[in-house]
């Protein structure tokens, strides 16, 4: 069981909580990023701060972006939008039939505008001419990547931690498209390590995506070592199965924190895993990134 310790950070998130798995040598602290704000928070309130501002510096009332059936992106850009006063719209991978779950029932709610598309048209989502024949007056909107995964989305996850983290030996947290990695990479100390768990089958291109930030942020400045680590996707981006959702169940159970099975249940599985193999060094600090994700629950 762990217990809440109160530390000297940002009042807007929680103390970090912990520590767990202590009988292996290690010691594990999570911080919950979205512990009083399920939708909007986690780190989506780190990667749409910056795009927000771009968009409304730019004069634009329409926010387009892009995600799947259970995007926490999705969710959060629709609530971010209602509140700042912008129309939104989402090209959804899939069929219109799951905009009866929780995520896409609650965007909806929020006044997102949803637009279907096959997993085919989805990969042309880059493409302005193919978003031009889904779009009317495409030129009005601000396009915010899937996820988050701009120039603009990293330079919000540079703001993650802070200099009481330096305390820690490797910080974890979930990958899908890399952008909050590499902003936590890019403020880390150089003696820490960071580990990524990937959430989805990827073959690689988080590590491209990750690369193509520090290249673009910070080429010449020596980092901490990092690797992300694909040993726990479950099988791809919201694939599960019992094992994993009966985890979920008990850690809850265990720590009175949430979790869910697209992302945070397969952080810290991913950890409970590596620290029975002996990945982290011995008398190890962990800080676990909580990235939220708790509007899966429909609260």
């Amino acid at each position: 069981m762990i217990s809440s310790k109160t530390e000297n950070r940002n009042p807007s998130f929680s103390p970090d909580q912990g520590p767990l798995f202590e009988n292996s040598g290690c010691s594990v602290f999570i911080r919950q990023l979205a512990l009083n704000e399920p939708v909007t928070g986690g780190n989506k309130v780190f990667k749409l701060k910056y795009n927000l501002i771009k968009a409304r510096g730019e004069g634009k009332k329409k926010l387009l972006t892009f995600g799947g059936t259970y995007s926490n992106h999705i969710a959060a850009t629709a609530l971010a939008g209602k509140r700042e006063g912008f129309e939104t719209y989402g090209v959804i991978r899939g069929e219109a039939a799951s905009a009866r779950n929780n995520t896409l029932t609650r965007a909806v709610a929020d006044g997102m505008h949803l637009i279907f598309v096959s997993r085919e048209d989805y990969r042309k989502k880059n493409d302005p001419e193919f978003l031009k024949t889904i779009l009317t007056n495409y030129d009005e909107f601000y396009i915010i990547p899937e996820g988050g995964a701009n120039a603009e989305g990293v330079k919000g996850c540079l703001e993650i931690l802070n200099e009481d983290d330096s305390k820690y030996d490797h910080i974890v947290v979930s990958c899908g498209t890399g952008t909050t990695a590499a902003g936590i990479i890019m403020s880390m100390k150089p003696y820490q390590q960071l580990t990524g768990i990937s959430i989805l089958r990827d073959g690689g291109s988080i590590e491209s995506e990750i690369k193509k930030w520090i290249d673009e942020f910070k080429p010449s400045q020596r980092l901490p070592l990092w690797e992300i680590n694909h040993d726990y996707d479950f099988g791809g981006y919201a694939k599960k199965n019992n094992e994993l959702e009966n985890y979920c169940t008990k850690f809850e159970k265990q720590t009175g924190i949430k979790i869910e099975p697209i992302y945070t249940g397969k952080m810290f599985w991913g950890i409970e895993k590596l620290i029975e193999k002996g990945y982290f060094k011995p008398s190890s600090k962990i800080l676990a990134i909580h990235t939220g994700g708790l509007q899966y629950f429909g609260e």
